[in-house]
């Protein structure tokens, strides 16, 4: 049996939003994401999501979004092989809460929702992935 991931609790650690009517205007590029992965005892493992929408001067919204997950290990699942189900799977079950959570606190607001676009967080963790790897050879 290989290594299953189960997410137990979810919660949104941190909330910045600041709004200025004058001048809105969100799109993908002002779209950033970014996630950390702790791996805590007794096959925890805790993903902090950061993800930040807009600009400084319209409309700006910051969210961290913290998601519980149980690892039940396989037979032949070694660290590796959990690492790489962690890291590209966490992100991916999170991402729906994240978006729905943005979606919400912009509405409430009375702003125009913000509706972050489906992204194929594959691509992103690898992209993010290779700019890591590049900073770290830059550093060098």
């Amino acid at each position: 049996m290989l290594a299953q991931i189960q997410l137990t609790n979810y919660y949104i650690s941190r909330i910045n939003f600041k709004y200025t009517p004058e001048s809105v205007e969100v799109d993908e590029k002002s779209l950033k994401i970014a996630h950390d992965i702790e791996f805590l005892e007794n096959n925890l493992v805790k993903v902090i999501v950061k993800c930040s929408v807009g600009d400084e001067t319209g409309l700006l919204l910051n969210v961290i979004l913290v998601g519980e997950f149980k690892i039940t290990r396989g037979n032949d699942a070694d660290e590796e092989e959990i690492q790489e189900l962690c890291e590209n799977n966490t992100l991916a079950i999170l991402f729906p809460y994240l978006r729905s959570a943005i979606s919400d606190i912009s509405l409430k607001a009375n702003t125009q929702p913000i509706i972050l676009p489906t992204i194929n967080i594959y691509a992103l963790i690898e992209d993010q992935k290779k700019a890591k790897k590049l900073e770290e050879e830059l550093k060098q």
